[in-house]
């Protein structure tokens, strides 16, 4: 199928270049922010765990190019913020639970990895067009 949207034709490219599979992970994590899931993100072999934004429930979706730019929407997340305070204030946590202390820390190298994987860590759909489902983000979950 032609896909007249270059985001999505961009992501499906990742998808085709590199393996990119997931699972979900349920237990085991003492702290988890609101409309957030524990993913565990595989990429060309290296197991990466992050927390999720899904407030959209487009995991239910089960589509590979959705599920690689909500990987790359959150990675994106943590770059943006300038420190541990402003990223905390976005999910919704506390800076001063040492777990997630400890996972923003982590990110970091996490960042790094996916970085020297993928080059461009571009998610693709603005903020704007995935919060109101236009254009694109429409285009996508459809």
């Amino acid at each position: 199928m032609n896909q007249p949207y270059p985001e999505i034709q961009a992501l499906e490219a990742i998808l085709e270049k590199h393996s990119f599979t997931m699972e979900f992970l349920e237990d085991g994590f003492s702290f988890c922010a609101v409309s957030h899931r524990w993913v565990r993100f595989q990429l060309n072999g290296k197991n990466l765990v992050l927390m999720v934004d899904d407030e959209y429930k487009d995991f239910d979706l089960n589509k590979p190019a959705m599920n690689l730019c909500l990987f790359l929407r959150e990675l994106e997340d943590y770059q943006e913020e300038d420190d541990i305070l402003k990223w905390c204030n976005l999910k919704g946590l506390k800076a001063s639970d040492s777990g997630v202390l400890e996972y923003y820390r982590g990110l970091a190298s996490i960042y790094t990895q996916v970085e020297n994987i993928l080059g461009n860590m571009n998610p693709q759909i603005s903020d704007f067009d995935f919060g109101l489902n236009a254009g694109v983000a429409q285009a996508l979950r459809k």
